[in-house]
C-alpha cells in the first residue's frame, strides 16, 4: 500500500511540476534556515552542561548600595570563599578565580603574552575540566606549579610531553620558572569560563598586601562555591545578610552590602550589570532567531497548504471514486498525510544541502564553529522538526480532502466554497503580514545601526591604533602603573619622531563602560559622587580628537602637570560648577593639591547603550587614588595610542612593528584598530540586524512564490468566468482590476497590520540605546508602496494572460 501511495505522490508531483517546485523551494529554504538556527540555539543552551554537578555550582555576586543606587558585580573580596565555606555547612568546596595575562618565554626566547587564571586548590574538583596528564589533587603541590591546556602546552613544548617541564612566566619584575604539573584538555567551546593556564591563588599574597587581601571592600576575584545539593541555594541566599552582620561588625548596614548565589547553568545568559570574565549571550537574541526560523518555516508551510487546498477540486473525483470503492476517511487521511510527508522529506534532503552551504556564512557572522555532525541529538531535533512541519503543512489539506462527500465529488459539483477560499486568502494575507513584519523590523534595525555608525562620539576613531606594551611587575600598584607608563613612553617618544605618525599618547582606559575605571569620593554634601577615571600621558586630547570646552590641555612633557586634572562637561554640571574658575575637587575628600585645568566637551567614553558619565583625566595616579574611597579597576597597563598620518594601513602597521622591535626586542608585537573597540560593543546587534535582513529577503522570496502560485490557481479556477465576461464585453483592464482588487485588499490588510506590530516589537529593542532614532514616515510609506506595486505587477501579468485566452476554449463545456 505504501508503495502505491508513493507512486501516486510522484505522479502528482510530475503532473503539477511548477507548483511542486514552489513547494519544494519554499519548504527547503524554510527548513534550511530553521535547521541552522536550531543548531545555534541548541549549542547556546548547552553551555556548561558538561560539568557533572553544574546544578550544585554557584557564582557569588556582590551587591553594594551607594548614594546613586545599588551596584552589582561578580568581583568579590579575596577572603569571601573561605569565609562562606566556614559559615555555611551547605557549602562543600569553594574556589577563587582571577583572570590576568602575563608574558611567557617561548623556546626561541621571544615573549608571548598568555592569559592565566589564579585559582584555588579545589578548582578542578568543582568544575568538570578534565586533565590529560597529572593529578587533580593536590592541584598545586608547589607554589610555582602550573597547569596548561593542550594548546598552551604545544605552544611551549611542541609534541613533547609537558609534564614535569619548566616554563618561564613574568609574575612581578622577573621571569620565574614554573613547573608543569598537569595538562588539561582544551576548554569546550560551550564553556562560560575560558582558561588556558592555571596557577595557584597563593601567588596573590606576593602581589598584594595582607590588608588588601582581607579587606571586605577590596574586590578582585570571582568566587565559586559547590554545595551538597541544588536546593542549598535558598539557604545560601537567606544566610548572607546574617553572615555580613557578623564579619562587618560596626561597618554593617542592613541591605547595603551582601552577596547572592547565581547558578552556573544560568551564567551564560546573565547579561545584567558587569557579567565579568565569562562568555554571555543575550537570551533575547535566541528568541528572536527562533522566531525568524519559525516565520520562514511557516511561510513555506503556508505555500504548501494553500496549493493543497487549491488542488482539492482537481482531486475531488479521485476521493469520490476511492470512497465508493470502500476506502474510509482514515485511509484517505493517511494517504494524503503520506503524500505530505514525502514532499517534506524530499524538501528536507534539499534543505540539508542548503544548510551545509549556508553554515560557513552563519559561522562567520556569529563567530561560531557549528557543523551538522548528524549526532543523535541533532537527528532528534531534525526528526521533530520534520514531524511538526508535516503536520503543520499537510494536516489541514489531508483532513479536508478526506472529508469530501463522495456523491458531490463524483458528480463534479464539488467546489472550493467561499469559506475555504477565504481561508486561502487569509493564509496569503498572513504571509504578507509576516513578510512585512520582518521588513519593518529590518528598516528599524538598519536605521538604528546607521545612527550608531554616524553618531558624533566626541572623538575620532579612524586612523587610530592601539599598541599594548608589556606588563611591568611591582609589589606596589601605583609603582606598577608608573613603570608601565615609563616603559610605554619610550615607545611613544620614538614614534613621535616619525613623519608618518600624526600624534601619539598613552592611556590606561580605551573604550567601553567595563574598560574605564569607576571611582567615587564623598562630596561636600556628604553624598557619594561617582565618575569614570583614566590616566593619560602625551597629547591625549589631540591624539583622540577630543575638544576642549574651556581651559587648556596637559603639557606634553610627562613630568609636568602632576597636580592637574581635566573633567568633562557632565562632571562639571553634576558638581555644580558654572565655570572653570569654580572648579575644585571637594575639600572633604583627601585629594592632594590639584588644579582643574580644563573642561572637555562631552564624549562617549562608552557605548551608545549608556548615557554620558562624569569623566576625569589625570597624569598622577597617586593624586587621585589618595582622594577616592571607592574604585573598580579594569586594566592597569598603559596602552600606546597612535594616530596615522598616512593612507596605507599596511605600511603603517609594518612601521609600528619595526619600531616596537627596536625598543622591546624579543617581545611579541600586537596592535588593534581603535574602531574595533568602538564597534565591538554592537556586534550582537549588528549580527542580529544582518540575520533579520537575510530573513526578510527569504520571506519576500517565499511570499512572492506563494502569491504567484495562489494567483495562478485562482485565475485558472475562474477561466470560464473570464471567458463569459469577455463575451459580454468586458475589457482586459476591467478583468485585470477584478483580480487586482481582491489581492490588493489582502496585501494592504497584511501590511497595515504588520506596521503597528513591528513598531510595538521594536520599541523594546530601541529602548536599550541611549541614542536612538526611528525610520522616517517616508520610509514606511515607500515600503507600503513597494508592497502594493509588487502585488499589482504579479497579479496583472497573470490576469492579462488569462484575459487574452480565446473565450471559446474556456466556455465550450458550458
Amino acid at each position: 500500500m505504501l508503495k502505491h501511495y508513493f507512486h501516486i505522490t510522484i505522479r502528482n508531483i510530475r503532473k503539477n511540476l511548477v507548483f511542486s517546485l514552489i513547494n519544494f523551494l519554499g519548504l527547503s529554504v524554510g527548513l534550511s534556515v530553521s535547521v541552522i538556527i536550531l543548531l545555534f540555539v541548541q549549542f547556546e543552551w548547552s553551555f556548561d552542561d558538561f560539568h557533572q554537578d553544574a546544578d550544585r555550582i554557584f557564582r557569588l555576586k556582590r551587591f553594594e548600595m551607594f548614594d546613586d543606587g545599588m551596584v552589582q558585580s561578580f568581583a568579590t573580596p579575596y577572603i569571601l570563599g573561605e569565609v562562606v565555606e566556614n559559615e555555611f555547612p551547605q557549602v562543600q568546596k569553594s574556589t577563587r578565580l582571577m583572570q590576568a595575562s602575563r608574558p611567557f618565554k617561548l623556546p626561541d626566547e621571544t615573549e608571548y603574552r598568555q592569559p592565566i587564571s589564579f585559582v584555588s586548590q579545589q578548582f578542578l574538583e568543582i568544575f568538570g575540566f578534565e586533565l590529560e596528564e597529572g593529578d587533580i589533587a593536590p592541584l598545586f603541590a608547589g607554589k610555582y606549579d602550573i597547569i596548561l591546556t593542550e594548546t598552551a602546552a604545544k605552544r611551549y613544548f611542541g609534541q613533547q610531553t609537558a609534564l614535569g617541564k619548566v616554563v618561564e612566566m613574568q609574575l612581578m619584575d622577573d621571569f620565574i620558572p614554573f613547573t608543569v604539573r598537569g595538562v588539561m584538555k582544551d576548554v569546550p567551546a560551550n564553556s562560560s569560563i575560558a582558561v588556558q593556564a592555571l596557577v595557584s591563588d597563593e601567588l596573590l599574597r606576593d602581589m598584594y598586601s595582607e590588608g588588601a587581601l582581607h579587606n571586605w571592600f577590596n574586590v578582585m576575584t570571582d568566587t565559586y562555591v559547590k554545595t551538597h545539593s541544588a536546593g542549598d541555594k535558598a539557604a545560601l541566599r537567606n544566610g548572607m545578610e546574617p553572615m555580613m552582620q557578623r564579619v562587618l561588625g560596626d561597618y554593617y548596614r542592613e541591605g547595603h552590602y551582601y552577596f547572592e548565589p547565581y547558578a552556573l547553568e544560568d551564567l551564560h545568559f546573565h547579561t545584567g550589570e558587569n557579567p565579568g570574565n565569562i562568555r554571555v549571550t543575550n537570551p533575547r537574541m535566541l528568541y528572536v532567531l527562533l522566531a525568524l526560523g519559525l516565520i520562514v518555516l511557516v511561510l513555506g508551510a503556508i505555500n504548501f497548504t494553500t496549493m493543497a487546498i487549491g488542488k482539492a477540486v482537481v482531486r475531488a473525483k479521485e476521493v469520490g471514486v476511492r470512497k465508493s470503492m470502500g476506502a474510509d476517511r482514515g485511509q484517505l487521511t493517511f494517504q494524503f498525510m503520506f503524500e505530505s510527508m514525502v514532499v517534506t522529506v524530499l524538501s528536507f534532503m534539499l534543505a540539508l544541502v542548503l544548510a551545509e552551504l549556508l553554515l560557513p556564512n552563519f559561522n562567520t557572522l556569529f563567530e561560531t564553529n557549528l557543523s551538522i555532525d548528524y549526532s543523535w541529538r541533532q537527528l532528534g531535533l531534525m526528526a521533530g522538526l520534520l514531524i511538526v512541519l508535516t503536520a503543520m503543512a499537510g494536516g489541514f489539506p489531508a483532513f479536508y480532502m478526506a472529508g469530501m462527500r463522495s456523491i458531490q465529488a463524483l458528480k463534479g459539483s464539488y467546489s472550493v466554497s467561499f469559506g475555504k477560499q477565504a481561508l486561502r486568502k487569509g493564509l496569503v494575507g498572513f504571509q504578507f503580514f509576516l513578510s512585512f513584519l520582518i521588513i519593518c523590523c529590518t528598516l528599524v534595525m538598519y536605521r538604528q545601526m546607521e545612527v550608531i555608525r554616524n553618531h558624533n562620539l566626541g572623538f575620532q576613531a579612524e586612523q587610530l591604533f592601539v599598541v599594548p606594551v608589556g606588563y611591568e611587575g611591582s609589589e606596589s600598584f601605583t609603582n606598577r602603573l608608573k613603570n608601565s607608563f615609563d616603559k610605554a613612553n619610550l615607545f611613544r617618544e620614538r614614534l613621535k619622531e616619525r613623519t608618518d605618525v600624526a600624534d601619539a599618547a598613552l592611556s590606561v582606559s580605551l573604550f567601553g563602560s567595563g574598560d574605564w575605571w569607576r571611582a567615587g569620593f564623598t562630596n561636600s554634601d556628604g553624598k557619594q559622587f561617582f565618575f569614570r577615571l583614566n590616566f593619560v600621558a602625551g597629547d591625549y586630547l589631540n591624539t583622540m580628537g577630543i575638544q576642549l570646552a574651556e581651559g587648556r590641555n596637559f603639557y606634553e612633557d610627562i613630568t609636568f602637570d602632576s597636580g592637574a586634572v581635566m573633567v568633562n562637561e557632565r562632571f562639571a554640571e553634576q558638581m555644580g560648577w558654572q565655570s572653570l574658575e569654580e572648579a575644585q575637587l571637594p575639600p572633604s575628600a583627601n585629594f592632594d593639591t590639584h588644579q582643574v585645568i580644563g573642561i572637555l566637551k562631552d564624549f562617549n567614553h562608552a557605548s551608545l547603550y549608556e548615557e554620558i558619565s562624569p569623566v576625569l583625566l589625570s597624569r598622577n595616579p597617586r593624586l587621585i587614588l589618595e582622594g577616592i574611597n571607592d574604585i573598580e579597576i579594569s586594566r592597569s597597563n598603559a596602552m600606546v595610542l597612535v594616530r596615522s598620518a598616512t593612507v596605507s594601513q599596511e605600511n603603517f602597521i609594518a612601521m609600528l612593528k619595526e619600531e616596537y622591535g627596536k625598543i622591546y626586542p624579543g617581545e611579541n608585537f600586537a596592535y588593534y584598530p581603535f574602531s574595533e573597540f568602538v564597534f565591538e560593543e554592537y556586534q550582537n546587534e549588528e549580527r542580529l540586524s544582518q540575520m533579520v535582513t537575510y530573513t526578510a529577503f527569504l520571506a519576500i522570496m517565499i511570499a512572492v512564490m506563494g502569491l504567484i502560485a495562489f494567483t495562478a490557481m485562482t485565475v485558472a479556477g475562474r477561466l470560464r468566468e473570464v471567458g463569459i465576461r469577455k463575451v459580454l464585453g468586458a475589457s482586459p483592464s476591467s478583468i485585470t482590476w477584478l483580480f487586482n482588487k481582491e489581492f490588493l485588499t489582502i496585501t494592504l490588510v497584511g501590511i497595515l497590520l504588520a506596521i503597528p506590530v513591528a513598531v510595538w516589537l521594536m520599541q523594546g529593542w530601541l529602548q536599550q540605546f541611549a541614542v536612538r532614532e526611528w525610520p522616517s514616515v517616508t520610509t514606511f510609506a515607500l515600503t507600503i508602496a513597494g508592497g502594493i506595486a509588487l502585488t499589482l505587477v504579479l497579479v496583472t501579468l497573470q490576469a492579462l494572460s488569462a484575459s487574452f485566452i480565446n473565450p471559446v476554449k474556456t466556455i465550450k463545456n458550458e
